[in-house]
């Protein structure tokens, strides 16, 4: 079996709620090691940490003594991971319980494409539940018709949100292995060659939409990302979600964590404008920059939260200008 290293990043007082448990499911799927980045986690959990790497040494343990966000800390796990030499990398998040089948399930489907396509270094991507693009996709949906296309504000596109009330399905003959142009960081099974040309994670980002960033950077060097629909990760923990802006902003905006409506949604608004280039792109960019802003204004209106408004702006405001500079808080 190819040899395979483990990532995950944990924090707050997460051990032993969730992260043990991942890091055992983990090995137990056939991982050969785990890097285990604890993130400034509590004292209990860092004491818990400490005391499960001392008892296995397939266990390597990165400490930050503050939490320097999802970006930094998967940056220097594949940063440590790449020096045991591994053929894969697996990453994963501190609260992706897998079954035992699912490390072996994503590497059959890796060499199968691989076979199939001349690709040796296609990247594969588990199933997540909770993803509302992964639930489409194997519903039959068609690529094009669930991920927003470039010219998007926040995730949000007209013409997209018109699709999906049509049913248009993928190709006959399909291999029901869809291409997809970006994936979350838990379940990403990718070969240690490729961490090496496409470089780490922005560090810079600190907080959501980072494994966006980083996994369409690795399309954008060309390799190709396939979603394995069969090999399925359920997060153990719901998640306060970066999606939660582009599904329901006016949520968003009366949300009480301002850090995470900032970061959420000045990430996203930076990678949608950094994808136009055209001016039929920058066009569509701009008209579905009005409805989003708007639908905004009305629910800021509606629900008093002209606090959640004002960062809200800051954070379009600084997407777009690539501002990365404001320092935000993480707990």
């Amino acid at each position: 079996m190819s040899k395979v290293i483990a990532v995950t990043v944990t924090y707050g007082d997460r051990f032993d709620r969730l992260c043990r448990e991942t890091i055992e499911r983990a090995l137990q799927a056939g991982a050969d090691g785990i890097v285990v980045v604890d993130n400034g986690s509590s004292s209990a959990s860092r004491d818990g940490l400490a005391a499960m790497a001392r008892a296995d040494d397939r266990i390597v343990l990165l400490r930050n003594d503050l939490n320097k966000g999802s970006a930094a800390a998967f940056a220097a796990g594949l940063q440590r991971a790449l020096g045991s030499a591994p053929e894969f990398i697996w990453l994963l998040d501190d609260d992706n319980w897998v079954a035992d089948d699912v490390l072996g399930t994503l590497l059959d489907v890796q060499r199968e494409e691989a076979e199939r396509t001349g690709d040796v270094a296609v990247v594969v991507a588990a199933r997540r539940i909770p993803n509302a693009f992964h639930a489409r996709l194997l519903e039959g949906a068609r690529v094009d018709a669930v991920y927003p296309p470039v010219g998007a504000f926040l995730g949000f596109d007209l013409v997209t949100y018109a699709r999906r009330k049509m049913p248009l399905k993928r190709p006959a003959g399909d291999s029901g292995r869809p291409r997809i142009p970006y994936a979350p960081y838990g379940g990403l099974l990718l070969r240690s060659e490729v961490v090496e040309k496409v470089g780490l994670p922005p560090a810079e980002l600190v907080l959501y939409s980072d494994d966006t960033v980083w996994t369409s950077q690795i399309v954008m060097s060309g390799y190709q990302i396939v979603l394995a629909l069969g090999a399925v990760i359920e997060d153990a923990e719901g998640k306060w979600t970066q999606e939660t802006a582009q599904n329901s902003v006016g949520a968003a905006i009366r949300s009480p964590h301002k850090d995470r409506l900032y970061l959420s949604t000045r990430n996203r608004i930076w990678f949608d404008a950094d994808r136009v280039q055209s001016l039929r792109q920058r066009l569509r960019y701009q008209l579905n920059r009005l409805v989003v802003l708007s639908v905004a204004a009305v629910s800021a209106l509606r629900h008093s939260s002209r606090a959640g408004f004002a960062v809200f702006k800051d954070a379009v405001r600084d997407g777009e200008r690539h501002d990365l500079s404001r320092p935000v808080g993480l707990s």
